[in-house]
């Protein structure tokens, strides 16, 4: 596997065009965004976007999102874009929201949508992946860099420690500043419905475009976008959540029945709670940030239970309890 750091600006171009190359002869190369670490392969090369599902473990249904990095790229598959779905990409493109739409028929192998109609399209914010993509002059399909169920990967030793060899290359660059994955929202009604939460929040597509809705993702039996249907975000040990009063006699107790335990909590809960274990945030924005790669540090550690405390679900909170209730299976301490 192939290191290429951009990470501090010097050979970046060398190591884009190194990453092109791998791609335009159809291997994979995992790419950095804002969220978090993308699996790339040409869109278009059936063959490589199998390998992707294959290396992950993915299930077949569970369909992709393709990154592009210019507007034009989406004449060459998509059919339709409704008035209101170009407000939004006007709003947030380059940015962490994805949007699935009407794709051209025969566009896609029905690999890269499970089979669907649609397609789900991002423009991700990261300045080298978007020259990535230009460089290859393809569309990337980009599923988080991780083996399916498991945490994503906001670092690139997080996608060394999932594929080792089994991807060509690693464009590294460690900058990630939301951490979890991008907002999915359905593009092909009246309005935006979402489908995944994410940093793009149901206020900030109303204030674009005025009506905006949440999808209920519970016995979703046909997935339109990836985080509907199946297990994600777990990592080796079992993930508790805490929440109400008296959250730090909870931690203790359940420190004292449960051995080898890590703590994620606030700066102001951990002072509460003596623990060799834990990793600390200060704001909902800090703990997005640090949530996979805490769930990832704690099984490095050999940890048998992690205790998340849960945030506020306003703004990017819902987005991350999201995300923290499907790690633990929605089990709280009590």
């Amino acid at each position: 596997m192939k290191w290429l750091d951009i990470s501090q600006g010097e050979n970046s171009q060398a190591a884009i065009e190194a990453a092109s190359a791998i791609i335009r002869t159809g291997g994979i190369v995992a790419f950095p965004t804002e969220t978090v670490y993308g699996l790339g392969a040409d869109a278009f090369c059936e063959p490589a976007v199998r390998r992707v599902f294959e290396i992950k473990g993915r299930k077949a249904d569970n369909p992709l999102i393709v990154h592009v990095a210019d507007m034009k790229d989406l004449d060459r598959f998509v059919e339709e874009i409704k008035p209101w779905a170009r407000q939004l990409m006007a709003a947030f493109w380059p940015g962490t929201l994805s949007i699935v739409l009407k794709r051209k028929p025969g566009s896609f192998s029905d690999v890269v949508t499970g089979g669907l109609g649609s397609v789900a399209v991002r423009m991700p914010d990261n300045k080298a992946t978007l020259a990535l993509i230009r460089a290859c002059k393809t569309p990337l399909v980009g599923p988080s860099a991780n083996l399916s169920g498991s945490p994503s990967p906001t670092k690139a030793v997080h996608v060394k420690q999932d594929f080792d060899d089994r991807i060509e290359a690693i464009l590294v660059d460690d900058a990630a500043y939301i951490g979890i994955e991008s907002t999915v929202v359905d593009g092909r009604g009246d309005f935006p419905v979402i489908l995944r939460p994410g940093a793009i929040t149901l206020d900030m597509l109303r204030d674009v475009v005025g009506q905006a809705a949440l999808q209920d993702s519970a016995d979703v039996e046909v997935p339109r976008s990836p985080g509907m249907k199946y297990a994600h975000y777990q990592p080796k040990a079992r993930v508790w959540l805490v929440d109400g009063d008296g959250k730090a006699e909870k931690i203790r107790r359940f420190l004292a029945e449960n051995e080898h335990t890590g703590l994620f909590l606030s700066s102001e809960l951990a002072h509460r709670i003596e623990a060799p274990m834990v990793i600390t945030y200060d704001d909902t924005i800090k703990a997005a940030q640090l949530f996979y790669a805490a769930l990832r540090e704690f099984d490095e550690a050999g940890v048998a239970a992690i205790v998340c405390e849960v945030v506020d679900e306003s703004g990017l909170g819902y987005a991350l309890m999201n995300r923290m209730k499907k790690s633990a299976d929605n089990h709280y301490i009590q």
